[in-house]
């Protein structure tokens, strides 16, 4: 349904779409190594054993969409060798948490947005998962 412009109803909905944008938090996109130190819980991603089995490896990217209060609120999977591997990313880094960020000087919280790399490798037949902006990798059992 079209409003005629002007009329009483298109402005009342031009000026509460602008007051919603308004009322949303500013975001900040950070470096992959800047958004990494942020993170407060880590859960490292499994390395599927179907994905071993048919000898899968390579790099899996997502973008993660953090909250105002350090939660993770949206995980997009970029690339991954294999569908089950981008699986486990996503339900790993979904229970990530991070420390809430806030604007200097004036204090205001800020949602956050980075990206999340990982190498899932198969050295002489055993499966490792490496973070790639942290110091952080699991050998799979």
């Amino acid at each position: 349904m079209a409003f005629k412009e002007g009329s009483w109803i298109a402005s009342t909905l031009a000026a509460v779409s602008l007051a919603v944008a308004a009322s949303k938090p500013p975001t900040v996109q950070l470096g992959p190594g800047v958004f990494r130190s942020q993170a407060q819980m880590i859960v490292m991603p499994v390395y599927p054993p179907q994905s071993v089995q048919a000898g899968h490896s390579g790099v899996a990217v997502a973008d993660i969409y953090v909250s105002t209060k350090g939660v993770v609120e949206e995980v997009k999977l970029l690339q991954a060798p294999d569908a089950a591997i981008g699986s486990e990313i996503i339900k790993a880094v979904s229970r990530w948490t991070f420390h809430p960020m806030k604007t200097m000087p004036d204090k205001t919280p800020v949602e956050i947005e980075g990206r999340l790399m990982f190498m899932f490798s198969l050295r002489e037949g055993t499966p490792k998962v490496t973070d790639l902006a942290g110091a952080h990798s699991a050998q799979a059992h």
